[in-house]
């Protein structure tokens, strides 16, 4: 279930939630591009039922019914300000105990909150681990970050993207010619998820659909369902990608201080991932003091069907119920 939460400067924040709200772990859950923030809680990893926990999945400014975020103001300013708003609003008391995911597009937030000042982002004083899906590093720190980009990266989110509007707008026309109904999005991410799979990663996504219990194509069908709801109201979540992932984070990735990285970070990327390279992932771990990278075979897609390990091993200080 979505609900709506009215945002002090008149914008709205989509979220849903799931789990107890009474809890004093939370997981919060930063989505990556053409998505929002749904818990589809019949698929939920088994750790999700063996824990404690309250899940806590915003939809980002711009996508979805989220409301575009505010002119000229800087990504970090009103991210760590809505997520201030939205803790506020869901918890009844404070958590003790919070757990940050992001995926791709995703992990830039996640980062941000991870490493925000306490004052700008006092929830952080909580933080007890990140993980990052197919990461993308800071570009204005990591100065090859676009070495290895394909050239449909290069330009939609390469270092003339955020200073040439033009390409911003052919990179949405590109996109929502791929967008325009569930069909012609389905062939596009189903492209996307099986291009880079080896035969051993296609047994294994097979597996995994057998024990979802899942029918062929209906996980692309529900997560093409997914991009086209992304942008039913508005792209401008998509228009502000490129100039999001240039801003200033605020703070140096190898230099925060010990009780910022106190939190371990789990790097999670793919081998064969074109979209967000793995050399951002290994930039990072290089850069983060406390950090995991984790490398698997496919391409940007290949967590999917690694989750319920992944989740498994990322709440593993969790607690687990009734103990």
């Amino acid at each position: 279930m979505e609900h709506i939460l009215p945002l002090l400067d008149g914008r709205q924040l989509a979220y849903a939630e799931a789990g107890d709200p009474l809890s004093d772990t939370v997981v919060l859950n930063i989505h990556g591009l053409f998505t929002y923030g749904q818990i589809d809680t019949k698929n939920l990893a088994p750790v999700f039922s063996q824990k404690s926990l309250h899940l806590i999945w915003p939809t980002q400014p711009g996508w979805g019914r989220s409301t575009p975020a505010p002119a000229k103001v800087p990504y970090r300013t009103f991210l760590c300000g809505d997520m201030t708003a939205l803790l506020n609003h869901t918890r009844p008391v404070p958590p003790k105990y919070i757990y940050i995911v992001g995926g791709s597009y995703g992990t830039l937030g996640a980062q941000i909150l991870y490493g925000a000042p306490y004052d700008q982002f006092p929830y952080g004083k909580h933080i007890a681990g990140l993980m990052i899906l197919g990461p993308f590093s800071p570009f204005n720190q990591h100065k090859d970050y676009a070495k290895t980009f394909t050239l449909s990266s290069y330009l939609s989110i390469g270092p003339a993207a955020p200073y040439v509007p033009f390409l911003s707008t052919l990179s949405r026309i590109a996109v929502s010619s791929k967008l325009k109904n569930v069909e012609s999005a389905q062939a596009f991410l189903s492209n996307i998820f099986h291009s880079k799979m080896g035969d051993g990663d296609k047994e294994e996504f097979l597996e995994w659909r057998a024990r979802k219990g899942g029918e062929e194509g209906q996980f692309e069908r529900e997560m093409a369902e997914k991009m086209v709801k992304s942008v039913e109201f508005s792209w401008e979540g998509f228009k502000n990608t490129a100039t999001h992932l240039h801003e200033d984070w605020g703070f140096k990735v190898g230099g925060l201080d010990d009780e910022h990285t106190k939190a371990p970070v789990l790097i999670v990327c793919a081998d064969k991932d074109d979209m967000s390279p793995p050399e951002m992932a290994r930039w990072l771990d290089a850069h983060y003091k406390n950090s995991t990278v984790k490398v698997l075979s496919g391409g940007h897609l290949a967590a999917v069907t690694r989750m319920d390990q992944l989740w498994e091993e990322f709440l593993k200080p969790v607690p687990t119920k009734y103990v």
